[in-house]
Order: structure tokens, then C-alpha cells, then sequence
């Protein structure tokens, strides 16, 4: 592995280090049970953990429960998407307006690509058709997450 030059940054390796840490953090809290139910879920679906995934949906965990996404991770892949979600979380912190849509669960797992997590809220019955508060479906999530893969393109 190259490390980057001294003075330069290498923005790249610094945030997939910054990513693992996060993970096995996350990780340790998913495995402990430390953390509330939709916190863990999130956690769980970001570390693709299935079978903890499974456990809070066999609890009672609705598959459309809706989780704020403040920072708007699941967009950050497409600036165009991110400066138009930034614009829209401006007009309505101005207006003292809070997020009145967040992603739903399903939309967290296809813009995370975890299609195992898609499909098993799927079977459970999530809605499919569910729009945040920005007018994006779970199916915008999955393009979007495409597009920060390089497999697909946005228009």
C-alpha cells in the first residue's frame, strides 16, 4: 500500500479508514444490543447483518419505520442530488420546518446496497411505492447508490 506524500492528502484512504473504524464500532454496539431499535436496525443494515436485521423484524420492528437522515448519507454519491437535498433542508430549517418524510427502512437498504435486507422487507411488507420528504422512492435510492458504485447513471 502507497501512503500518500507528506503534505498531500489522500482523501480517498482517509475516509475508507475513517468508514472501517465506524463500522467495527457499529459493529460491537449491533452485537451488544446496545443501542434502541431503530438505531440498531440502521446499524445492522449498514454492517449487512442479516441475521441481527432478521431479529428486530421477528421483535416487532416495522418494515416501514422512517429513520431521519440529517446529514443526507444516502446521497452524498451524487452531488447534484446532495446540493438539491442541501437547498431543500435550508428552506425548511428557514421556515422552522423539520424533516416531515425520512427515508424509510427499505429505502436505507437499497441506497446502502444491501439486497438481502431489500428483500427480506420486502417479504415482510414494506412499502414499495413510500416517498420521502424529498419525492425520492426506493427506487431513486438504488439508482443513486448504482451511481456512487459506477454501475448505473442518473439523469
Amino acid at each position: 500500500m502507497r501512503w500518500p506524500a507528506r503534505g498531500r492528502t489522500n482523501w480517498k484512504y482517509w475516509s475508507q479508514r475513517q468508514i472501517r473504524g465506524c463500522k467495527k464500532m457499529s459493529a460491537y454496539y449491533v452485537e451488544h444490543g446496545l443501542l434502541g431499535t431503530t438505531a440498531t436496525a440502521l446499524l445492522a443494515l449498514v454492517n449487512n447483518k442479516l441475521p441481527a436485521f432478521r431479529a428486530l423484524l421477528r421483535d416487532g420492528l416495522d418494515p416501514d419505520t422512517r429513520i431521519e437522515d440529517p446529514l443526507r448519507v444516502l446521497l452524498q454519491s451524487n452531488p447534484k442530488k446532495a446540493l438539491e437535498a442541501a437547498d431543500f433542508d435550508r428552506r425548511c430549517r428557514a421556515a422552522g420546518e423539520g424533516f416531515s418524510a425520512p427515508p424509510t427502512l427499505l429505502m436505507w437498504a437499497a441506497g446502502l446496497g444491501c439486497p438481502a435486507c431489500v428483500d427480506l422487507l420486502i417479504e415482510q411488507g414494506a412499502d414499495q411505492d413510500a416517498r420521502d420528504d424529498l419525492g425520492y422512492t426506493v427506487a431513486d435510492y438504488a439508482e443513486i447508490y448504482r451511481f456512487g458504485q459506477g454501475t448505473g447513471s442518473i439523469k
